[in-house]
């Protein structure tokens, strides 16, 4: 998409809500890296529970 002029096509937030003591480890080890060691990807896991009000918030802003 970025391509075509569209680089903001999608946006997603992944939330990781419940964890244990091996992954939190794992996780903390590799948080400076690039891509998010749980999903692989370039957008970064938020741990914990969504404030859904700054969430539809956030999305009410970027689209009017």
């Amino acid at each position: 998409m970025a391509k075509k002029g569209k680089a903001h096509f999608l946006s997603y937030h992944i939330f990781l809500t419940g964890w244990n003591e091996s992954q939190a480890t794992h996780i903390a080890l590799h948080y400076d890296e690039k891509v998010d060691v749980i999903t692989g990807l370039r957008q970064k896991t938020f741990y914990g529970r969504p404030n859904w009000n700054n969430e539809f918030k956030q999305i009410a802003e970027n689209h009017p």
